[in-house]
């Protein structure tokens, strides 16, 4: 029938055991028989023989309300407090002592024990005595407050240093602009303050670009028309103007004087121009002529 047992009941019966049950406290928890309990017992003291002294133990922890936890760390607490000679019920009188300590230094009880511990430490390390390490230390505290005056010092100097860089580069912006730094301040009494001359400057300067966009984009406008000028100067001095050929289709450039066009309307008669390629004389209306010039011209 034990075979036929699981593992899992079986650590059950042995956790309730060890926690303190009787075999029938058990018998009612799990439903097992009181033969099958004894036997499982049995074998687990076989097979650790200090589980009767695990049992004990864990029933007094129980009866005097410790924790597991608690009680190892006061298994690693007793040595050390047998090395240094004090005992348990002499170890209250420690803390009290510590407390009244702190009170006195106005530091808080756990940092002046961490200090203690440190300091014996330090004793134990350097071979030292307690009032030779303390001596050392304060050596040291006036040491470093002696260098933080001197780095304070060399920072205030440094910052002097700069601003006397500064001042120097604001003279020289001065004079680059006209400006003495020796009369600046009737330089701004006259003036008004640094910011409204700066409001002013950034008026005219709007001004400023507003007038040179008319400006551009009246140059522009100039250049156009100037432009078409020199190009209609072009076309009314040249006096070559080409002719086709109304028989071979050949262009022939002509010389058309002023006289010529007056006399053929005058005379209400064409222009004549000889084809420079068939020699057949050809006859233009000068009315169309002048047509075409001006179409040119207002192109």
């Amino acid at each position: 029938m034990l075979r036929r047992i699981g593992d899992e009941v079986r650590r059950r019966v042995v956790r309730l055991w060890l926690a303190g049950l009787t075999y029938r406290e058990i018998k009612g928890r799990l439903g097992r028989g009181l033969g099958t309990i004894s036997t499982i017992v049995g074998e687990a003291r076989k097979a650790e023989p200090d589980i009767d002294l695990l049992r004990e133990l864990n029933m007094a922890l129980r009866k005097s309300g410790v924790a597991v936890v608690d009680a190892i760390r006061a298994c690693s607490i007793l040595p050390r407090l047998d090395e240094l000679g004090i005992g348990v019920n002499e170890l209250a009188q420690y803390v009290e002592l510590s407390k009244k300590l702190a009170e006195e230094h106005l530091v808080d009880p756990a940092e002046l024990v961490k200090s203690a511990i440190k300091l014996s430490r330090l004793e134990k390390e350097t071979g030292k005595a307690r009032q030779e390490l303390l001596k050392e230390f304060e050596e040291k505290v006036a040491l470093l407050k002696e260098l933080d005056g001197k780095i304070q010092n060399l920072r205030k100097e440094l910052k002097d240093a700069r601003k006397r860089r500064e001042i120097s580069r604001l003279c020289e912006q001065l004079k680059a602009v006209g400006i003495k730094p020796s009369r600046l301040q009737e330089f701004i009494a006259h003036k008004g303050s640094l910011k409204k001359q700066i409001s002013t400057l950034e008026e005219e300067l709007e001004q400023g670009k507003a007038r040179l966009k008319i400006l551009t984009k009246t140059e522009r406008d100039i250049q156009r028309r100037v432009d078409d000028i020199q190009r209609i100067e072009r076309i009314l001095h040249g006096r070559v103007s080409s002719f086709a050929c109304p028989y071979c289709g050949w262009v022939t450039p002509h010389e058309v004087r002023r006289f010529e066009v007056q006399m053929a309307l005058s005379n209400r008669q064409p222009l004549t121009v000889v084809c420079q390629r068939c020699r057949a004389t050809n006859q233009y209306d000068p009315s169309a002529f002048l047509i075409n010039l001006g179409l040119e011209v207002l192109s």
